[in-house]
């Protein structure tokens, strides 16, 4: 028995996109959510929308984790 060698590539490749599709999903969320503190919505309406808590988008908002 033999790896499928051909599948394992193309799997390999197809996380490289996840995983860059998952870190633009990320910085737009993050920056979503700054913008949102900025244009004056109110944080427990952002954290509902977000589905985070109020600290956590107090932590995105100051750049922490």
């Amino acid at each position: 028995m033999t790896a499928d060698l051909s599948r394992l590539a193309d799997v390999t490749a197809r996380r490289a996109r996840m995983a860059e599709d998952l870190a633009w999903a990320d910085e737009e969320w993050r920056r979503l959510i700054v913008a949102a503190i900025e244009l004056g919505d109110r944080v427990t309406d952002i954290a509902k929308a977000a589905g985070v808590t109020r600290a956590r988008v107090y932590q995105i908002r100051d750049g922490r984790r």
